[in-house]
C-alpha cells in the first residue's frame, strides 16, 4: 500500500527508542471487497458490505479491565441505539509483530460491523455512541463510521501490515488514505493516543491547547478525559460535524481562520465571512502545524497561519500526495513542480467514485462561503474591521497632568517612565538581556505595576525563530468587545465593537488622544454601550412616556 510504504520512508519522524517508534496509523476507506469476504465467512450476505449505512468500529480495549464485560457493555449500547451488530472479532492482529514498549501496552483490538436501523441522523448516532462508549476509559474508540477505518500501532510504519492481518491482505484498497508518524512531543505516547483521530493528523503541535478546550467546552463538546492536543482538536472538528451539521471545509475554516491582514486583503463577502467567524470562534488553535483531514467524502489539507511546519503537495498520473516530505516520492514520478502550502493556506477535495475535484485555496474560500451564507446572515460583518467611530464623551474631566506620585501609586517608578518614554521617542525597543532576575509578582514584597501579575499560558516553539515582520503581521491584539455571534444557531445581532487593542485611556487625554491612535477612549466605549443599552430596554414613567435612566451598567 503506497500510504505504508511512505510512512516507512518517514521512520525518522517516528520518535524512535530501541529500535519502535512513538506510533504508526493509517485512516482510509472501509476495504469494501475485503468485507465482503469477511461477511461471507461467517455466513452473512456479503453484499451487505455495499450498503451506504454499513458501519466498521475499531475499538481498544485495556487488558487491565475485565475485556469480556466491557465488551457486554457495548452490544449494550449497540442495540440501545439502534445497531445491529453482525459481525464481531478480536482475532485480526499479531502481537509478535509489536516490540517489547509496545507489548507491555497492547490493548484487546476489537473490530465490529454495524448496521442501523435506520439512516437518520447517522453520522450524530455514531458520533454520540463514539462519546457513549469512551465514557468508559478503558475503551478508545479509533474509529466507527460507515466510511472510513483506522488501523493505528505503537511502532514504526513496517510493523502496520505485521500487526493487522487486514492491511496484508491483497483487497485492502482505498480512494483517500491519511497516514501518520506520531512523534511525542507533549504527551507519553501510547496506543490511545497514536494518530490518525477520527477525522485528522497532523504534525507540529496545538500551543493554545488550554485555550481551545475551554472554548471547546463552552459549545458543548465532550472532550477525552487526559486527552492530547491532537484528540481534543479532532473531537473538537467531530463536533461541529457530526452535532451541528457542518461540513469538514467549514470546520477547518472556522478552527483555523485566517489572520486579520489577511481578511482586510479579500473580496468584500469573504471579509464578512471570516470577521463572522473569527468573532464566533477565534485563533484557538494556533500550532505551529500542518494538518491532513478527512470526513466521508471530503479531504483539507492546510498549514496553520504561522505556517512553520512542511506541508508539500505532489502530483503523479494516478494520485495527488499531500507529504512533510516531497521525498517520499521518486521525483521521476511528479508531474509537476512540488508545492508547498503556503501560511494559512487550505486546499480541499471531495470525490465521488474515482473522480476527484481538487479545490485550490481561493476556490475553497469560496465554496465555505457559499456553504456558510445559507445559515447565519453575514452581511456587512466586515465594517467592524473599521476603526469604531464614536461620538466624543468625557465622564469626568481629571488632571490632564500625572504626577509622580499618581505613577507611584500604580507601581511605576522613574525607571520605567524613562523607558516608555525612550521607546515612544524613537519607535523602538530597547536590546536587553532575556530573562527576568527579580521574584515573582506574587512573592514580591515591594509594589507592583499590575502588569507584572499579567504572564503568558503559552509560548509558541517555533522553529527557526520568528522573524519581526512575520511576528508584527500573525501576533494580534485585536479584542472583540460584546456578545460573540453564535456558531450553533441563527440569533438576534447584538451590539459588538473591534478594537485593534484591549486597552483603554480614560478622561480627557483618552478623547484628545483618540484621532491620533485611531482609538476610542474608554469613555466613548462605556458611554456607546450605554445607549445601546439605553435603547434597547426603554424605562416608561407613570404618564407613559419613556425616560432614559441617568446611569446604565455597561454589559461587558
Amino acid at each position: 500500500m503506497a500510504c505504508i510504504d511512505a510512512l516507512v520512508k518517514m521512520n525518522h519522524r517516528a520518535g524512535f527508542i530501541n529500535g519502535e517508534g512513538d506510533g504508526v496509523g493509517i485512516h482510509m476507506d472501509i476495504p469494501k471487497k475485503l468485507w465482503m469476504e469477511k461477511l461471507a465467512n461467517v455466513g452473512q450476505n456479503p453484499e451487505i458490505a455495499n450498503d451506504e449505512s454499513f458501519t466498521v468500529g475499531h475499538l481498544f480495549i485495556n487488558r487491565s479491565a475485565d475485556v469480556d464485560h466491557i465488551k457486554s457493555q457495548i452490544k449494550q449500547l449497540f442495540k440501545k441505539s439502534g445497531f445491529l451488530l453482525i459481525f464481531e472479532s478480536d482475532r485480526v492482529t499479531s502481537s509478535n509483530a509489536l516490540g517489547p514498549i509496545a507489548l507491555r501496552q497492547e490493548p484487546a483490538f476489537w473490530q465490529v460491523a454495524l448496521l442501523p436501523n435506520d439512516n437518520v441522523q447517522l453520522s450524530k448516532r455514531l458520533f454520540d455512541l463514539l462519546i457513549e462508549i469512551e465514557k468508559n476509559e478503558n475503551v478508545h474508540v479509533a474509529s466507527l463510521s460507515n466510511f472510513h477505518v483506522v488501523y493505528k500501532v505503537m511502532g514504526a510504519g513496517d510493523i502496520l501490515p505485521k500487526y493487522y492481518h487486514d492491511l496484508a491482505h491483497p483487497f485492502i484498497a482505498s480512494t483517500m488514505t491519511l497516514g501518520h508518524n506520531r512523534y511525542s512531543t507533549n504527551t507519553l505516547s501510547n496506543f490511545f493516543r497514536v494518530q490518525p483521530f477520527s477525522v485528522l493528523a497532523h504534525n507540529g503541535e496545538i500551543n493554545t491547547i488550554a485555550k481551545l478546550r475551554d472554548e471547546a467546552a463552552m459549545i458543548g463538546v465532550p472532550l477525552t478525559n487526559g486527552g492530547s492536543d491532537s484528540q481534543d482538536l479532532s473531537r473538537t472538528i467531530e463536533t461541529l460535524i457530526c452535532r451541528y451539521g457542518y461540513s469538514l471545509f467549514e470546520a477547518m475554516d472556522i478552527l483555523f481562520p485566517p489572520i486579520v491582514n489577511e481578511i482586510k486583503a479579500y473580496p468584500e463577502h469573504l471579509q464578512d465571512l471570516y470577521t463572522y467567524i473569527r468573532e464566533a470562534w477565534g485563533h484557538f488553535a494556533q500550532g505551529p502545524a500542518a494538518i491532513i483531514s478527512r470526513h466521508a467524502d471530503e479531504a483539507v489539507f492546510s498549514v496553520d497561519a504561522l505556517g512553520l511546519r512542511p506541508l508539500w503537495k505532489l502530483e503523479t498520473e494516478k494520485r495527488f500526495v499531500f507529504t512533510s516530505e516531497p521525498g517520499i516520492i521518486p521525483a521521476s514520478e511528479y508531474t509537476g513542480e512540488p508545492k508547498p502550502l503556503a501560511p494559512g493556506e487550505k486546499i480541499g477535495l471531495t470525490w465521488s467514485g474515482d473522480v476527484i475535484q481538487v479545490l485550490e485555496y481561493e476556490q475553497f474560500q469560496e465554496e465555505v462561503y457559499t456553504r456558510f451564507s445559507k445559515r447565519f446572515d453575514i452581511t456587512n460583518f466586515r465594517k467592524r474591521l473599521d476603526v469604531p467611530k464614536l461620538e466624543n464623551h468625557v465622564f469626568a474631566f481629571a488632571p490632564t497632568k500625572v504626577h509622580n506620585g499618581q505613577y507611584a501609586a500604580f507601581g511605576w517608578d522613574r525607571e520605567h517612565i524613562q523607558l516608555l518614554e525612550q521607546m515612544a521617542e524613537k519607535g523602538v525597543e530597547p536590546i536587553r538581556s532575556l530573562g527576568h532576575d527579580a521574584p515573582l509578582a506574587a512573592m514580591d514584597p515591594n509594589r507592583k505595576n499590575l502588569a507584572d501579575f499579567i504572564k503568558e499560558s503559552v509560548a509558541v516553539v517555533t522553529n527557526p525563530a520568528i522573524d519581526r515582520d512575520r511576528e508584527m503581521e500573525h501576533f494580534s491584539t485585536r479584542t472583540v468587545i460584546g456578545k460573540r455571534p453564535s456558531l450553533i444557531a441563527e440569533t438576534e445581532a447584538s451590539y459588538v465593537i473591534e478594537l485593534s487593542s484591549p486597552i483603554l485611556i480614560e478622561g480627557k487625554i483618552g478623547n484628545d488622544c483618540a484621532p491620533q491612535l485611531h482609538h476610542p477612549s474608554y469613555d466613548q466605549v462605556v458611554h456607546s454601550f450605554q445607549k445601546k443599552t439605553i435603547s434597547a430596554h426603554p424605562v416608561g414613567d407613570v404618564h407613559g412616556r419613556r425616560n432614559h435612566p441617568a446611569g446604565a451598567t455597561t454589559p461587558f
